[in-house]
């Protein structure tokens, strides 16, 4: 357990052992609760697994909308 020198007069110090919580004028729940982050994750899987129709090289293909969007992603960075 961590310690901390308080000082209680002039010349006189105690050690005080540290109050490991929350912090100072911080409330007690997260700002997001796990169970959002799962259901924003299960929802991007479920739009990015999606099928469309990509047109690459005069031929149309079907593929899901990662595939697409990294593709997309990966053309954009090699061209500068």
């Amino acid at each position: 357990m961590a310690v901390k020198r308080i000082r209680i007069s002039r010349w006189a110090t105690v050690n005080r052992p540290v109050i490991r919580g929350s912090r100072r004028g911080s409330r007690g729940t997260p700002q997001r609760a796990p169970w959002a982050i799962q259901e924003y994750v299960a929802l991007l899987n479920e739009v990015l697994s999606q099928c469309i129709t990509v047109s690459e090289g005069g031929k149309r293909n079907g593929c899901d909308e990662r595939k697409a969007m990294l593709t997309q992603l990966v053309n954009k960075a090699l061209s500068g």
